[in-house]
């Protein structure tokens, strides 16, 4: 585990990987504290399985109405999944996006970020 040191501000919060007296946020002398963060944690490893120990369970996928994409994606989306958009500027991406969140708006509600 890998352990970084910061200060912080006790008054405003502004951070540094240096040690400062005055706060360059707020200007208040002496509030820098030193604070120890981790990185990641320490999980202990699963078991080695032989592939044919492993199961996999079909997932209902929801259809896009894109043949092409829902054959890309193995049948659809399965629910939780990530999917990155890519391409130049002007190609459809955001089109493509709200096309596919029509789509899903039969499932339920769709949430467009």
């Amino acid at each position: 585990m890998k352990r970084k040191k910061v200060f912080i501000c006790e008054k405003c919060g502004y951070t540094s990987p240096k040690w400062f007296g005055r706060c360059p946020e707020c200007g208040e002398w002496n509030t820098a504290k030193e604070m120890i963060l981790s990185r990641g944690e320490v999980f202990e490893a699963s078991p080695l399985l032989p592939l044919s120990n492993v199961t996999s369970e079909k997932s209902e996928r929801m259809k896009t109405g894109f043949s092409e994409l829902d054959g890309a994606l193995n049948g659809g989306i399965v629910p939780g999944q990530v999917i990155l958009l890519a391409g130049e500027p002007g190609v459809g991406k955001s089109t493509l996006a709200l096309e596919i969140a029509d789509s899903f708006s039969r499932y339920g509600n769709v949430v467009y970020l």
